[in-house]
């Protein structure tokens, strides 16, 4: 099982270094009507 705070840490990298990309991430969900799962 992931250790919670690693896998926020990871959360967090991943959203400082691809902030674009989670944004168009989080476009599709929307246009998909389905939430983006993390």
């Amino acid at each position: 099982m992931l250790n919670k705070n690693l896998f926020y840490s990871f959360k967090i990298s991943l959203f400082l270094k691809n902030e674009t990309y989670l944004n168009y991430l989080f476009d599709i969900s929307i246009d998909d009507a389905g939430p983006i799962k993390f």
